[in-house]
């Protein structure tokens, strides 16, 4: 639909927040009430991930929810026990979760700061971009 953007806020994905899946964008999306639907046979294939990145992505992930929290942006909270882990695919993925939460909540910590310690101007940027 050429009315999409304009539904979403002028906007698909918000260039203020560094994480690569847009939560921000599917909240947008929930809120505007469209309706998302699986297409049978459709696939979409990732490239795998090194831990090093797979760490990395966790600890943006963190710093993008601090800027969401910043911007008054809310969120879906998405699963990340490491209990639940534990349950479902054992003992090494239950470790890695519990790094992984770690490093989210480092990006969190970093972006916090940096937001406090700018008194609020960091990050600036344009969401039209």
């Amino acid at each position: 639909s050429r009315q999409l953007r304009a539904r979403l806020g002028g906007y698909f994905f918000d260039a203020r927040l560094p994480w690569k899946e847009d939560a921000d964008f599917a909240h947008r999306i929930d809120r505007a009430g469209i309706r998302i639907v699986s297409v049978d046979g459709c696939m979409i294939h990732h490239a795998p991930l090194s831990v090093a990145t797979d760490l990395r992505s966790s600890f943006r992930y963190g710093i993008g929810a601090a800027i969401a929290r910043h911007l008054d942006v809310t969120l879906a909270r998405p699963d990340r026990s490491a209990t639940r882990s534990f349950r479902l695919h054992g003992l090494a993925a239950a470790l890695y979760m519990l790094i992984a939460n770690r490093a989210r909540a480092a990006g969190y910590a970093y972006a916090s700061g940096r937001i406090r310690l700018s008194r609020g101007r960091w990050p600036a940027y344009d969401p039209r971009r």
